[in-house]
């Protein structure tokens, strides 16, 4: 009997409306670099990065001001994203989370066949992309306009989350400090 092959992993981090890409991580890595790490050890080959334009994997956003959503959107119209690859979505925001709580949310997702997300809210979010997507974040642009819309209108299994997961976001210098401390108190590295 033929195997199915294997659906492709593609990682998405929404960096868009956040001038803290750039921002050190640690150890001279950046957070976007930490991201790209983060999605690369959660098993994904091809990293493309939402709203910026100064790197190679770089997607502009092709309408400004339409958030995590129109990043998203502007992503979705990538070459290199294959109608029914697997779509890991991260915040720039995130650089704890966990490549383990990734990968399971991607295992969910591919054996739900539409995506999945945790219970703490729309980001880390894993989508399958294709048609269906697109014509499913056209639908919510012209309304709501957000992930939370956007994973309600398509019923997406909601993923229990674990403490290690990381989910923490670091929106501001404060935070990222804060949240850096508190993984070297106890003694984590994501």
């Amino acid at each position: 009997m033929p195997c199915a092959a294997a659906t492709e992993r593609v990682g998405l981090v929404l960096a868009g409306g956040r001038d803290g890409a750039d921002w050190p991580w640690r150890h001279g890595i950046s957070l976007r670099e930490q991201a790209e790490r983060i999605l690369q050890r959660a098993g994904v080959e091809t990293v493309l990065i939402s709203g910026i334009d100064d790197c190679a994997n770089a997607i502009p956003d092709r309408v400004e001001g339409l958030g995590p959503l129109g990043g998203l959107r502007s992503a979705l119209d990538h070459p290199g994203l294959a109608a029914g690859a697997t779509l890991i979505i991260v915040a720039i925001d995130m650089p704890a989370v966990s490549p383990r709580a990734l990968a399971r949310l991607a295992d969910i997702a591919e054996f739900d066949g539409r995506g999945a997300l945790f219970d703490l809210g729309p980001l880390p979010m894993v989508l399958r992309a294709g048609p269906e997507l697109q014509a499913a974040v056209d639908a919510t642009l012209s309304t709501e306009a957000s992930l939370a819309a956007l994973a309600a209108g398509l019923q997406l299994p909601v993923v229990a989350s674990l403490p290690d997961d990381g989910l923490d976001h670091a929106a501001s210098l404060e935070e990222l400090n804060e949240l850096r401390r508190r993984l070297e108190a106890a003694g984590s590295s994501p």
